[in-house]
C-alpha cells in the first residue's frame, strides 16, 4: 500500500495545529467511558438562585441578562454541560405549591442512583439576587 508522504506530513500538521481540540474531545470522551453521563440536581426555595447557579456552572451565562425581571420556573429546567464533562443539570422548581408535583420523581431518580450529586441552595434573607 502506497502512502503519499505529503499527505502524512499534511495530516500530521493538521492534528498538531488542532492538538488542543482533539484532546479536549479525547478527555471529554474517556470521561465519559469511564463514569458516564453525569446528573445533578439543585434543589432549594423559589427564588434562591438555584437557576442562576445552574446557569453558571453549564457555562450559559447568556441567561443572565440582569435586565429581564425574573420569572417563575413552572417546570424542570434543563441545563446542559458543555466543557469537560458530560452531563445534565436538573432544576426543579421551589415554590411550595410544586414541589409534591416535581420532587417525588427526582428523589426516586437519586434513590435509584441516577444521579451524580445534589446541592441545596438556601438564603437567608433576600430570595432573589436583583432585591
Amino acid at each position: 500500500m502506497y502512502v503519499d508522504p505529503g499527505a502524512v506530513i499534511s495530516a500530521a500538521q493538521l492534528i498538531a495545529d488542532n492538538r488542543k481540540t482533539i484532546f479536549s474531545s479525547l478527555r471529554r470522551i474517556i470521561h465519559f467511558l469511564k463514569h458516564g453521563k453525569q446528573t445533578i440536581l439543585i434543589f432549594g426555595a423559589g427564588g434562591v438562585g438555584k437557576s442562576t447557579l445552574a446557569a453558571y456552572m453549564s457555562n450559559h451565562e447568556h441567561l443572565l441578562d440582569q435586565n429581564i425581571p425574573p420569572k417563575e420556573t413552572l417546570d424542570v429546567e434543563t441545563f446542559h454541560v458543555s466543557g469537560t464533562l458530560f452531563g445534565t443539570i436538573l432544576v426543579p422548581p421551589g415554590q411550595t405549591r410544586r414541589i409534591p408535583h416535581h420532587w417525588p420523581g427526582l428523589t426516586k431518580e437519586l434513590s435509584a442512583g441516577r444521579v451524580t450529586g445534589v446541592i441545596y441552595v438556601g438564603c437567608w434573607g433576600l430570595h432573589t439576587m436583583r432585591d
